[in-house]
């Protein structure tokens, strides 16, 4: 992971680990097909898309800090 995102912090490197982790869970893709009938070929490139676009915004120093 660290290789992904050499800027980030050891903090913030985990936080982006775990966002990435769940959006690639089998409880992610068990959600999508049982509450919205998608099936892994609708939603597998509907996560690896959002997966990008968060990665992009991540290396891009759009990192939301966290709550006070």
């Amino acid at each position: 992971m660290y290789r992904h995102f050499p800027d980030l912090s050891e903090r913030d490197v985990r936080r982006v680990a775990g966002l990435l982790r769940v959006l690639g869970s089998v409880q992610t893709w068990l959600r999508m097909r049982e509450e919205y009938g998608l099936d892994g070929a609708q939603s597998g490139p509907l996560v690896i898309w959002a997966i990008g676009v968060l990665a992009r915004e991540i290396r891009a120093g759009h990192l939301p800090g966290p709550p006070d």
